[in-house]
């Protein structure tokens, strides 16, 4: 599975950026202050945490709280401050 190749890194000088996970194709997920940006993927999908779709674009402005980020090959859990 390629879910086992990632890793999770968070900036800890930064309280406003966390890097949730970069896999060995390249896909990135950042979650911002107010936004979730990813690169390297094709398909994009932001839900809430209740299931909603929020958004397919590749940067999502969105309110404070916690996501799910679903791209070609993975899905990932993102907070926004």
């Amino acid at each position: 599975s390629s879910y086992s190749q990632e890793r999770s890194v968070c900036i800890s000088y930064r309280h406003d950026l966390c890097v949730e996970s970069i896999d060995n194709e390249g896909v990135k997920i950042v979650a911002g202050k107010g936004t979730i940006t990813v690169s390297g993927a094709t398909n994009v999908e932001v839900y809430t945490a209740g299931g909603a779709l929020v958004s397919r674009e590749a940067e999502s402005h969105v309110a404070a709280g916690l996501y799910i980020v679903r791209t070609d090959n993975k899905v990932a859990k993102v907070i926004v401050r």
